[in-house]
């Protein structure tokens, strides 16, 4: 999905995408350095110039700090803009 990768500030590292064909949402998981780089990925995603265009909505579901490796694991919730896709979410994210 190009909208999420425009909206991937640099130090977030997304290892994950599935979708729930009953809602228009996209969940991700992944790494970060920081919380500060959460919130810009979050911000850019509903961003009309990056994931905005595509995204009406994105929500932290977890953060977890990993603290052996200084980097926190974090789950996220994006909502689909109503007639944003103009392919299937199965298509996407084959």
């Amino acid at each position: 999905m190009a909208a999420i990768k425009k909206s991937i500030p640099q130090g977030v590292v997304v290892t994950h995408l599935s979708t729930d064909q009953t809602t228009p949402m996209v969940n991700t998981s992944g790494t970060i350095r920081s919380y500060s780089e959460l919130a810009l990925f979050l911000k850019n995603l509903v961003d009309p110039t990056k994931g905005g265009s595509l995204f009406t909505e994105a929500g932290i579901q977890s953060v977890i700090l990993d603290p052996t490796t200084g980097k926190a694991k974090f789950t996220v919730d994006i909502t689909i803009a109503a007639g944003g896709l103009r392919k299937s979410l199965d298509d996407l994210l084959k």
